[in-house]
C-alpha cells in the first residue's frame, strides 16, 4: 500500500502551511477520489428570481434535530454570493438516469444552459428544484463557516420533494457512475 511515511506526515503537520498544502494537494485529491458521494445540484435564486446552480459532491446531513444539511461551496463559484444573499438553497439529488444534467452544472462555460433541460419547478422560498430528482431538500441558511477556499453552508431543512427514481448518481474516482 502506498502512503506517506510517518516521518513525512509529522513534517507535514509541523511545516509551514503553504508547503504542507502544496505537498499534500495531489495525494489528498487522490484520497478524496476514493470516497464515493452522491451527486447533487445545489440551486438558489437571486433577488430577481433568476436561478443559479452548481454541481456538488461535498454535501452531508448534519443533524436530525433540527434536520439540517451542509454543503461546501467554493467562494469563486457563481452561486456563492447568491446563496449567501438569499439565505436559502435546494439540494437536488441526481438519479442515475440524470447524468446529462451534470455537465452544464459543472462547467462555467455552460452556465446559461443549466436550467434548459430537466423538469424544473419552484418550491420553498422560490427555489428552483428538479421535480424528477430522487430527492430535493430545501434549506434555509442557518450557519456559515469560512474555511480555506470554501464556505461551509449549514441549512435547516424546511421542505422536501421526491421524484420517481430512488437510485442516486454516484461520484467516484473522478467520474459519475
Amino acid at each position: 500500500m502506498s502512503r506517506l511515511s510517518e516521518a513525512t506526515a509529522a513534517t507535514a503537520v509541523a511545516g509551514p502551511s503553504g508547503q504542507q498544502t502544496d505537498r499534500l494537494a495531489e495525494p489528498f485529491r487522490a484520497a478524496m477520489r476514493r470516497i464515493a458521494s452522491t451527486v447533487t445540484l445545489v440551486t438558489a435564486a437571486d433577488a430577481d428570481g433568476k436561478p443559479h446552480g452548481m454541481a456538488a459532491s461535498a454535501v452531508i446531513s448534519v443533524s436530525m434535530a433540527p434536520p439540517s444539511m451542509l454543503v461546501a461551496v467554493n467562494r469563486d463559484a457563481g452561486i456563492h454570493p447568491v446563496l449567501l444573499a438569499s439565505r436559502s438553497f435546494c439540494l437536488n439529488v441526481l438519479g442515475r438516469d440524470q447524468l446529462d444534467l451534470l455537465a452544464p452544472f459543472s462547467s462555467t462555460a455552460l452556465r446559461e444552459r443549466r436550467f434548459e433541460s430537466g423538469e424544473w419547478r419552484r418550491g420553498f422560498a422560490g427555489l428552483p428544484y428538479l421535480a424528477s430528482a430522487p430527492a430535493a431538500i430545501f434549506c434555509e441558511l442557518d450557519h456559515v463557516v469560512e474555511y480555506g477556499t470554501h464556505t461551509l453552508c449549514i441549512g435547516q431543512v424546511r421542505d422536501l420533494a421526491f421524484g420517481a427514481s430512488p437510485e442516486p448518481l454516484i461520484w467516484l474516482d473522478g467520474a459519475a457512475r
